[in-house]
């Protein structure tokens, strides 16, 4: 099983409604090479802000998506408003705490 070191960089795509189709068309390419996936969200009633997929082969190695990075998705589906959307103020204080935005 293959572990990331210290040394290897990952790059977090960024997927906005803007570039959507062209990351699910990347996705599309490897995911028979990559065939699991782990999920990543927080949820504060509704969808906030992130979603985070990460997917790996049997030898659990990531993809590189043509760079000499890893690469992982994260996707950001919509911003929340307080004052209007139903939400868990547990999720949203976590989501504003410091150590969270990396």
């Amino acid at each position: 099983m293959s572990l990331l070191s210290k040394g290897d960089s990952i790059q977090i795509r960024e997927v906005w409604n803007d570039n959507l189709e062209e990351e699910f068309a990347m996705i599309r390419e490897i995911i028979d090479d990559f065939p699991y996936f782990a999920m990543d969200t927080e949820f504060p009633g509704i969808v906030l802000r992130l979603l985070v997929l990460t997917f790996w082969d049997d030898q659990g190695n990531l993809p590189t998506c043509g760079t000499d990075k890893f690469c992982i998705w994260q996707f950001n589906f919509r911003e929340l408003n307080v004052n209007d959307d139903v939400f868990a103020n547990d999720s949203v204080e976590l989501l504003n705490t410091e150590w969270y935005r990396f």
